[in-house]
């Protein structure tokens, strides 16, 4: 439902064949800017955070039984940058992985739309080049065949926000019984010696089970499988606003050649809201802006006359801090007109505990408090 527009907006322009009733088929539809054109996802949310969805049969006047087991919705990000894609084992097009935007059958059928292919290659002596840790299987047999490749996502935190799970939706096969394909997030904290495939691989492994070693397709989402909760916030790089999931060789017997099909990839994240701290107040008021010394007696311990009395208004904790300007070098009491004359505080040695004492320069404050809860 368009809430902008008012309308509906369709996905097909054909229609498309459910099962028999008596058979259940599950079906996953990818609704974006690239599946339909100028689709924007705010206008389909309505202002209570609703999304409709609608389906229709092509004969009115005809009646027809339709059965509905379950529906859910999974809002995420797609790639929208084919150059932040790579294959680092393997043959292929790494910009291809623009295909993986797009899916509309039923979850295992074979795509109507084209897939981000792989092709494998041979870990000895074919493989030269760099390439990640636990690309491959990485056992004790070497010249099995293996293929990765990995995608970005565009993933941009909220302020106030923290990030609790990762979640994501994704179609696929090996292509070959003899090459099983694993699903991996990256680990962007630099500080997971345990993560992954193995130590230092760089990419965690998922909490649910979504490998496939098969000529027919998978289809593993986060509301089917486990989400990713433990330390979450790793799982994406918020300065450069992106997550990304590889899928990697987790077991080969394969010798000879196979190209998987990576048909659509989707992640996205849960999170909440962190209220922001409340606003603090304060508010002073002074009861003078000066007070003076009438005379000073050599022989006495002088004050000076009227107290000053503070009263402090706060919403939190808050310290009041009395600074002497002194000379503007040294902390005290100072005649600036001639014969200039400075007394500094609270003693020669500037000592902040000294008791002052009749015959010897000194000057301090002394400050008490009428609230039990201040010291």
């Amino acid at each position: 439902r368009n809430f902008q527009t008012n309308s509906w907006t369709p996905l097909f322009t054909t229609n498309q064949t459910g099962s028999a009733c008596t058979t259940d088929t599950e079906y996953a539809y990818a609704f974006n800017q690239y599946t339909i054109t100028g689709f924007n996802l705010f206008d389909h949310i309505s202002q209570s955070g609703e999304i409709w969805v609608r389906f229709l049969t092509n004969n009115p006047a005809t009646i027809y039984n339709i059965q509905f087991d379950r529906i859910y919705l999974m809002l995420g990000s797609v790639n929208t940058n084919s150059l932040a894609c790579e294959i680092s084992w393997g043959t292929g097009t790494a910009s291809d992985c623009a295909n993986t935007r797009d899916t509309r059958e039923a979850i295992g059928a074979t795509p109507v739309t084209p897939t981000f292919q792989v092709t494998t290659e041979l870990e000895y002596p074919t493989r030269v080049g760099g390439y990640y840790g636990f690309d491959n299987d990485d056992d004790a047999t070497n010249g099995e065949a293996a293929l990765s490749a990995n995608i970005d996502f565009p993933i941009q935190i909220a302020t106030n926000t923290a990030i609790t799970a990762i979640h994501y939706a994704v179609k696929y096969r090996s292509n070959n019984t003899a090459l099983t394909v694993d699903l991996q997030i990256r680990n962007y904290s630099g500080n997971h010696p345990n993560s992954g495939a193995g130590t230092g691989s760089g990419w965690d492994n998922t909490p649910g089970t979504d490998t496939n070693a098969a000529t027919t397709y998978s289809y593993f989402d986060t509301w089917r499988l486990s989400e990713e909760q433990i330390n979450a916030d790793d799982r994406v790089d918020t300065v450069n606003n992106r997550a990304n999931l590889r899928l990697r060789t987790s077991v080969s017997t394969l010798t000879t050649s196979a190209t998987s099909d990576w048909d659509f990839a989707m992640m996205s994240i849960r999170w909440v809201e962190v209220p922001s701290p409340p606003s603090s107040t304060i508010s002073c008021n002074f009861s003078t802006s000066s007070t003076s010394f009438i005379n000073l007696s050599p022989s006495n311990v002088s004050t000076s006359s009227p107290d000053i009395t503070i009263t402090v208004t706060s919403s939190a904790n808050f310290q009041i801090s009395v600074k002497d300007q002194g000379n503007g070098i040294l902390p005290g009491l100072y005649k600036s007109t001639i014969p200039t004359y400075f007394i500094p505080s609270p003693n020669s040695s500037y000592n902040a505990t000294a008791t002052l004492n009749p015959e010897v320069d000194g000057y301090g404050i002394q400050a008490t408090t009428s609230a039990s809860e201040i010291n």
